[in-house]
């Protein structure tokens, strides 16, 4: 039911642009994955809610980072993302009619080209990269990095819910080799199961009160 109901709404997204004047997208629900490019705001603020309120993973970093910022909640900042790759423009609100002209005028930029991650972002990549992933969703603290900022991670990664983080971490892995589509199709194939888990009731409930206690079930 949950994949009948989220599918359709990213079917509109998968249609270039046509004009600058009534082109409006809402993102969420996987549908930034269809996006012919996005146009941030630099107070714009971004995060993945998987571990948060038990729901799956939408992203288009490199694994090992996408891994770190879907298991602590992370946000990104908009400058980070425009240093990321992750929207074609940014710029102030009173610029944005004429970026999606320019964008519109200019081609759609390839969102899926290969990218240099910058130093920063590669030492939090590093914490989920080979078995840290896995140190992190078993509660240990990873491996070969600084120790100090490799035991606050875990302890956030802690605090989240544990088959969330394990369905995200699988659903990234099952993608690394797949097309855009077939991705967002693996993932849209996953979410009855990820929203039929008590922990999935317990981090929907909570958002904007108390800290979930989530129990693995």
């Amino acid at each position: 039911m949950v994949c009948s109901f989220d599918a359709p709404g990213l079917h509109p997204l998968e249609q270039p642009a046509a004009g600058a004047e009534n082109q409006t997208a809402v993102t969420g629900a996987g549908c930034q994955h269809n996006l012919d490019a996005r146009i941030d705001g630099f107070g714009v603020q971004l995060f993945h809610q998987a571990g948060r309120i038990q729901i799956s993973p939408q992203t288009q970093l490199v694994p090992d980072l996408a891994k770190y910022y879907v298991f602590t909640g992370d946000t990104i900042s908009a400058a980070k993302a425009d240093d990321l790759g992750l929207v074609a423009r940014l710029v102030k609100p009173a610029e944005v009619d004429q970026a999606i002209r320019d964008i519109v005028d200019q081609g759609v930029p390839d969102k899926n080209r290969s990218r240099d991650l910058p130093e920063a972002e590669q030492a939090l990549a590093r914490l989920c990269a080979g078995d840290n992933a896995q140190h992190l969703l078993t509660g240990k603290a990873p491996r070969a990095v600084d120790a100090d900022f490799a035991a606050k991670t875990a302890k956030k990664v802690g605090y989240k819910a544990p088959i969330a983080l394990k369905m995200a971490n699988d659903i990234i892995d099952q993608q690394v080799n797949l097309s855009m589509e077939d991705a967002v199709a693996f993932e849209l194939d996953r979410l009855t199961e990820i929203f039929s888990t008590e922990d999935a009731l317990e981090g929907l409930t909570s958002v904007g009160g108390r800290r979930p206690v989530f129990k693995g079930r």
